[in-house]
């Protein structure tokens, strides 16, 4: 079986593909972006109750060949904040989520920007920098949470189990 190249598709294009959305349903978001065009066709999904978050932030993951990992869950390690800036977590709506020696990895929910985050990140840390997609509110709320502007805390710290291992299957 051939694999998809993902990153020559639209986003509706890749949300249609995997049975997530409907032609119709295609055909309606585009119409209203027609009218609103500053709006992404991901979040007129959202706002319309068609998709969900994680839906969007999985196709996007998919068109930009990014990991997907789920933030929901997970709870930065304490020593991420240590090399890691709050303003910069601030500034770009980043998240670190594991380091090496050489290397640090980020979830972002905005890919269209990933090479200035990266490059301004990396040179700022003096590491490569691994760029995982996350859903914006997903991100949002361990962002808070990471930085102590929220009392509750994020139950793990399983950067591995949090990636899901998502391969590009069903976006539910």
């Amino acid at each position: 079986m051939a694999t998809i190249n993902y990153r020559n598709m639209k986003i509706g294009q890749i949300l249609m593909a995997h049975k997530a959305i409907t032609q119709e349903q295609l055909r309606d978001a585009l119409a209203e972006q027609q009218k609103t065009p500053e709006k992404r066709i991901g979040q007129i999904f959202v706002e319309k109750g068609v998709l969900t978050p994680v839906h969007v932030a999985k196709a996007l993951a998919l068109q930009h060949g990014l990991q997907f990992v789920n933030l929901s869950n997970y709870a930065i390690p304490p020593e991420m904040l240590d090399v890691f800036p709050k303003e910069v977590i601030r500034q770009y709506t980043i998240l670190p989520l594991k380091k090496t020696d050489k290397k640090i990895w980020i979830a972002i929910d905005e890919p269209s920007d990933i090479i200035t985050i990266s490059d301004n990140i990396g040179f700022l840390l003096g590491r490569d920098v691994e760029c995982v997609m996350s859903a914006t509110p997903d991100l949002e709320a361990a962002i808070k949470k990471t930085l102590g502007e929220e009392e509750t805390s994020l139950p793990t710290d399983d950067y591995e189990a949090a990636l899901q291992g998502y391969d590009g299957g069903e976006l539910d």
